[in-house]
């Protein structure tokens, strides 16, 4: 006999009640399923637009530094070491800007990792921010600094100085560099200069670097008078990964390279700054970067002298001692090429590396 003759008044049993309810919780729980996986997506797919949009690259961001510059100066949280009247000295036809310090800074030099941070953001100082660049970078003032709004591209969160630079960190600082028409270098480690292990990379603008240059100089960067006119007069040809130019010029006597920068190879400006940093093989460089072309300098060792350390500045031009003998002492040596041959590699050597200690061998 057929199940419904047992149910003549169509009463719903109690296991066909459940099997419905199973069905319909089946039903709701698939389109929860769905409902979720199309939040996911449209999640996924909306939030870059939302986070370009709250996280815009400032307009105005020389501007930005020159105001926040000149609030802090005000307030004395910067503290600018005043610098004698600087000399000149050209080597190779290159002219060198060399001065020293009036007075002892009080910057400290913090490569040990059990100091606290000094660009952790909970312990940056408010008067030194400049702005958000982005959604990993901050910019900085220099609270130590020689040349007027001296600023800094640090990371948001803690990254070894050490640690190669990504193209995130290469686009935004050469973004930064046009916008504020700034030379940018960077210290990779100790070494090379740095005395904060908290990624950092410099910006100084060009329009503040004039001062430092006589009154008949063509350009603001020393190095420029050697470098710009082989670019403008098409000797020195753009970086393409088809054709690697690479240049060095010739009247340096330590190891170099620098590869022209446009519009054109910009866009993987990462796979340069890698290509340079594995020509060097050694993880201790000075890296110049502008809008017309960047350059790696391996590095020996951070000082010359108890007179004179180096980093990136001393390799455009910009020598700054710590006393009045500085030019003598530059000159006895040989002059300012032999000096940044001393703290970078020379030509005529080669170097191996073994368990991360450089080694010089003579030829």
């Amino acid at each position: 006999m057929k199940l419904n003759e047992y149910n003549p008044m169509n009463i719903v049993t109690s296991f066909e009640k459940g099997n419905e309810i199973s069905q319909i919780l089946k039903s709701k729980y698939i389109k929860m399923v769905i409902i979720i996986l199309i939040l996911i997506l449209v999640y996924v797919f909306l939030l870059p637009v939302f986070e370009s949009t709250d996280r815009k690259l400032p307009t105005n961001l020389r501007e930005l530094i020159r105001e926040t510059s000149n609030n802090a100066l005000e307030k004395k949280k910067i503290e600018t070491i005043a610098i004698a009247k600087p000399k000149y000295i050209i080597d190779n036809q290159m002219e060198f800007c060399i001065s020293y310090t009036l007075k002892e800074s009080t910057k400290p030099i913090i490569i040990n990792k059990n100091i606290d941070d000094p660009f952790q953001e909970s312990l940056l100082d408010k008067s030194l921010v400049v702005s958000k660049i982005g959604k990993f970078h901050t910019i900085v003032l220099n609270k130590f600094n020689t040349i007027k709004d001296h600023s800094l591209l640090i990371t948001n969160n803690f990254i070894e100085q050490s640690l190669p630079l990504s193209k995130i960190d290469l686009d935004i600082w050469y973004w930064c560099i046009i916008e504020t028409n700034s030379l940018g270098f960077f210290n990779s480690n100790y070494i090379a200069g740095a005395s904060v292990s908290h990624k950092h990379m410099q910006l100084v603008p060009l329009d503040e670097l004039w001062i430092y240059r006589q009154e008949d100089s063509i350009y603001p960067i020393p190095i420029d008078d050697i470098i710009i006119p082989n670019i403008e007069n098409n000797l020195w040809l753009p970086y393409t990964m088809n054709k690697r130019n690479l240049y060095s010029i010739q009247s340096f006597n330590f190891i170099h390279k620098i590869a022209v920068l446009d519009s054109n190879n910009i866009k993987y400006l990462e796979k340069i700054y890698t290509i340079l940093v594995n020509s060097i093989k050694t993880n201790s460089y000075n890296l110049i970067l502008t809008k017309s072309y960047i350059m790696i300098v391996p590095r020996s060792k951070r000082e010359f002298s108890n007179e004179l350390g180096v980093n990136g500045f001393g390799f455009v031009g910009l020598l700054l001692g710590r006393n009045p003998n500085i030019i003598e002492t530059i000159n006895n040596f040989g002059g300012p090429l032999k000096v940044l041959g001393d703290v970078g590699y020379e030509e005529m050597k080669k170097w191996i590396i073994m368990n991360d200690i450089y080694k010089m061998y003579n030829i």
